[in-house]
């Protein structure tokens, strides 16, 4: 999501007209995982050219949004701040164009922290360790810690079976480090963004093309 808040700054000039001065911006840094069918990527959004799925504006009277809100024309005369809201649509298609790579897992490092988390809440459940006191001395000695390790590796080992073949690597996409690549998230399909962009190519071909001949005309006039 991307959200900002703007303040209404009244002009008395030979303009009168209103400006609007941003105060708040922010945009969403969360991951977004995106799957094709054949597996999940993750996507790093910072730095993105983002086209959302949804986009909302509509004016109030305080900085922060209240629950009474107004939008149009009416909103425009008469709100003092106004509110854009900019969202990627959870579970909608998404296009996403940038620098594409895997980070494969260490699968000794996974199975350590699996053990690990298994003897952090172990610590936590006084009965489970009472289980291990073998002697029941009211302490867990070293030989009786390690028996524990060795019970939360088997444990960690079956909840992998449970839970299916463990990832081995993660794909993740996100702006190259020099920020040369294009990097876009859209909720447009690739077609209708690559027409969106060719339009906005031409319009910019064509400013160009009239300001070249106003110079020219320039030119011409001048002598």
């Amino acid at each position: 999501y991307w959200v900002s808040v703007e303040h209404k700054k009244s002009s008395y000039g030979d303009s009168g007209k209103n400006s609007w001065e941003r105060v708040y911006q922010h945009q969403s840094d969360q991951l977004i995982a995106v799957s094709d069918g054949s597996g999940v990527c993750l996507v790093d959004p910072d730095g993105a050219r983002i086209h959302p799925g949804l986009e909302h504006q509509w004016y109030g009277d305080t900085e922060i949004p209240s629950g009474i809100a107004s939008s149009g024309i009416t909103g425009r005369l008469f709100g003092d701040y106004r509110y854009t809201e900019k969202l990627l649509l959870p579970h909608h298609e998404v296009y996403v164009l940038g620098w594409f790579k895997t980070i494969a897992h260490d699968p000794f490092q996974a199975d350590q922290e699996a053990i690990k988390a298994t003897l952090r809440e172990w610590k936590t459940d006084p009965e489970t360790m009472r289980t291990f006191d073998l002697d029941g001395d009211g302490h867990i000695s070293e030989d009786e810690w390690a028996r524990a390790r060795q019970k939360a590796a088997f444990e960690a080992r079956v909840g992998q079976v449970h839970s299916g073949e463990q990832e081995k690597q993660t794909h993740l996409m996100s702006n190259d480090a020099q920020g040369r690549r294009p990097f876009i998230i859209s909720a447009l399909n690739q077609t209708t963004l690559a027409r969106r962009f060719r339009r906005w190519g031409f319009l910019a071909w064509l400013g160009s093309l009239v300001g070249f001949f106003f110079l020219i005309a320039a030119y011409y006039l001048r002598t």
